[in-house]
């Protein structure tokens, strides 16, 4: 199911299933653009997703990039993944779409992945 996630709200959620803690911090370092995220939700994977994460680069199945990162199979479809409506904005704390992300500098949200579970 999905996680509604309210990023006014700094406390974040619990992922459980010893999974850790997600969060959406401020940051100046670059992150995903506030302005976008009015409504944002956390869900797992169901397969197809994907996104952009360098500009100088196509989109890439989130498949490929997970077997690219070097992520274990069994905690692929337990990355969570944020969504702008039904856009993939970012995987965790490891991926963040360029097309909904802002350069360093600029008022941004990043997300944090604490307690997170061995991925590689």
């Amino acid at each position: 199911g999905a996680l509604h996630f309210d990023p006014a709200q700094s406390a974040g959620i619990d992922l459980g299933g010893g999974l850790g803690h997600l969060c959406l911090a401020a940051s100046d370092q670059g992150g995903l653009d506030p302005r976008l995220l009015d409504e944002v939700v956390v869900r797992f994977r169901m397969g197809g997703e994907s996104l952009r994460p360098h500009a100088a680069r196509p989109r890439k199945r989130l498949k490929q990039l997970c077997q690219e990162a070097g992520i274990v199979p069994w905690m692929r479809e337990r990355l969570p993944l944020f969504f702008v409506g039904s856009r993939l904005a970012a995987v965790g704390d490891l991926w963040i779409d360029v097309e909904l992300a802002v350069a360093p500098g600029k008022p941004a949200l990043r997300p944090v992945w604490s307690g997170r579970p061995e991925l590689f």
